[in-house]
């Protein structure tokens, strides 16, 4: 998948390729993220298995046939009503700058309607599109965004261990604000789980580097960790 990514990008990709696979094979190949199974009756369940299996075919950009062989399955596999987010991902999968637009808002429509395991198969979807550009920010929005869906469905595990991610990408990134709303995500998915002591000792960490955001940035109005 990262063949022909350009070496000076290397160290970019190094902490997303660490997780990714959890190991790097020998022969260079690359294990894919895993998504997670869906409920039998999930509201887009066949859709994004299907989107799955674009993503697994290594997105399928290079060839136009394949991505309309995809949009089709996509399109058969829409649910009935579905939301113009997802139609709008089925029309970009030959457009790899419409698909990162796509991919973030259909992501953030199927939480907002309350599937949360839905939304964390999206962002795992979206974080390999993000290995695939060498795009570390997207990886780090996309893994920080997959560790909170993954906590709303009460899959405790799975949210730190995507919220670890976020956290060394964005002290990698050296990016201060979100390294503050991941260490609020996972104080919040440790107190969700009963785990207070551990819970308080990361919203103690979340407020000290805030006091360090402060002095640098604007602190939004709002914000979802």
């Amino acid at each position: 998948m990262v063949r022909g990514a350009h070496p000076a990008r290397t160290e970019i990709v190094r902490s997303l390729l660490d997780f990714a696979a959890g190991r790097l094979k020998r022969r260079g190949m690359l294990d894919h993220p895993t998504v997670q199974n869906l409920p039998d009756r999930g509201t887009y369940r066949a859709f994004i298995g299907t989107l799955d299996a674009f993503r697994r075919a290594g997105f399928g950009f290079g060839r136009i046939s394949r991505s309309a062989t995809y949009r089709q399955e996509l399109l058969r596999a829409f649910p009935g009503p579905g939301s113009p987010e997802a139609l709008a991902v089925a029309g970009a999968l030959s457009d790899p700058d419409r698909l990162t637009s796509a991919l973030s808002g259909f992501a953030r429509a199927v939480e907002q309607e309350g599937h949360p395991l839905e939304a964390a198969a999206v962002q795992v979807i979206r974080y390999e599109f993000a290995l695939l550009h060498a795009d570390a920010r997207m990886g780090l929005e996309a893994a920080r965004c997959a560790g909170r869906a993954f906590r709303q469905a009460a899959e405790w595990d799975e949210a730190l261990r995507w919220y670890g991610l976020a956290r060394r990408l964005a002290e990698f990134e050296g990016d201060f604000l979100a390294l503050v709303q991941v260490l609020d995500g996972i104080g919040n998915t440790h107190r969700e789980r009963g785990s207070f002591p551990k819970a308080r000792s990361y919203y103690s960490d979340a407020w000290k580097m805030a006091q360090v955001v402060r002095t640098r940035t604007k602190w939004p109005t709002s914000h979802s960790v």
